[in-house]
């Protein structure tokens, strides 16, 4: 076999000529008793599965990225300290890690109370009429002291500083420090929270600030949150949630 380039003589099977590098056509190959490979044809399907998985490995790579960054975290960073600053406390405790409700349930079981009878002294006592009346006034309360502070045209505003993801110990010691707290009030944390399901905590560093027609007031708070399965919700003591409520009515 030769070359029709440069008339150089060339192995049988070559592919190209070794003197000119002329590649061999597969017409010449098929001449001289050699077969042509067969040129394989890439089809649609394949191409738009190629893409599809291409797609597939680039989103998976967001959606870690967002979750080792505490994008989820985050979200229920900013549904929290935007419900406290705009006083909405009821609504606020939805992204505790403890439902207010559940908490109080457990509490006036443990000490043989009717929901009917708290809310009778809880009326007697603040004037509201149920727990969630309760919280509506005292963001009154608040919503009316910062008016008095700050004046008209209040503004709310915060920024993420930074945040910390805790070690396994002192995620315990967390978790310890509130179901010894809870244990005095006859509350069972694990009836609340099945533990095993934690798998995290992050603390937030966040700055908050107040301002108005009469001045500004700037305050650096730590909230910490945990990860309840695939959800993240602020990890905070119930007694001190309910810092202003009247628990004496309990006993």
């Amino acid at each position: 076999m030769f070359c029709k380039q440069c008339g150089s003589k060339m192995e049988v099977d070559a592919k190209f000529c070794g003197n000119c590098g002329t590649v061999v056509e597969d017409a010449e190959l098929q001449q001289n008793g050699v077969a042509a490979l067969p040129k394989k044809k890439i089809s649609n399907t394949h191409i738009g599965m190629a893409v599809c998985g291409a797609v597939a490995v680039i989103v998976l790579a967001i959606i870690l990225m967002v979750t080792l960054s505490g994008g989820g975290a985050e979200r229920t960073i900013r549904n929290y300290v935007g419900a406290v600053g705009t006083f909405n406390l009821y609504r606020a405790q939805r992204y505790h890690a403890f439902n207010a409700n559940e908490v109080l349930a457990q509490a006036l079981a443990a000490n043989d109370m009717s929901i009917s009878e708290f809310n009778a002294d809880l009326y007697d006592t603040t004037g509201a009429r149920d727990i969630r009346g309760f919280f509506n006034d005292l963001a009154d309360e608040i919503n009316a002291e910062v008016n008095e502070m700050f004046g008209r045209n209040i503004r709310f505003s915060y920024e993420i500083v930074s945040y910390r993801q805790l070690t396994p110990q002192q995620r315990l010691d967390e978790i310890n420090n509130v179901r010894n707290s809870l244990s005095m009030f006859g509350i069972d944390m694990d009836e609340l929270i099945r533990t095993n399901q934690m798998h995290e905590m992050i603390t937030y560093t966040v700055d908050i600030t107040l301002s108005g027609s009469l001045g500004e007031e700037s305050e650096r708070e730590t909230i910490l949150l945990v990860r309840i399965g695939r959800n993240w919700y602020v990890w905070e003591n119930p007694m001190d949630m309910f810092w202003a409520l009247p628990w004496g009515l309990l006993f």
